[in-house]
């Protein structure tokens, strides 16, 4: 899993992440796989290993997209190297904003997760109305049965 131009543990000014980053990963699975992006922030992500969402306490939640297609056959034999999403580009138009992108404050530090969802969205709980504080990546993927990241970043403020 790949975050825009950044490396793991690198990191970043909050200014310049006013956009949603640019995700991409290798093509794993079927294209009736589907696949959810969930992006927190917390001052108390450090640098170093990168936490699974397990490893993540209470954070801020900044953007889940769910329901992102696997990569489709044609994808595939066109020898795409990797599948991704951007902003509005195609593959978040296929899938669902759930939560749409919030830029982070200042010192806070990010995680990006990638899951493999186990059925199409509606997941549930997804969020309590609509608040982004106190979110618990872990609790959400226990509801959901996501199970472990297949991916993660950390990008540190």
């Amino acid at each position: 899993c790949e975050v825009g131009d950044v490396d793991t543990g690198a990191a970043y000014e909050p200014k310049s992440l006013g956009e949603p980053p640019m995700v991409t990963w290798q093509p794993v699975g079927e294209s009736e796989d589907r696949f959810s992006v969930l992006l927190v922030a917390s001052a108390a992500l450090a640098k170093g290993a990168v936490p699974d969402a397990a490893g993540v306490g209470s954070c801020r939640a900044l953007w889940l997209v769910v329901d992102i297609p696997g990569p489709s056959e044609e994808d595939v034999a066109d020898g795409m190297a990797s599948y991704g999403l951007a902003g509005n580009f195609s593959a978040v138009a296929r899938g669902a904003v759930v939560l749409p992108y919030a830029a982070p404050a200042a010192g806070e530090s990010l995680l990006l997760l990638l899951f493999r969802q186990p059925t199409m969205a509606p997941l549930a709980p997804l969020l309590e109305g609509t608040a982004r504080e106190g979110f618990s990546p872990a609790a959400f993927a226990g509801a959901n049965g996501l199970g472990a990241a297949l991916a993660s970043e950390l990008l540190v403020a």
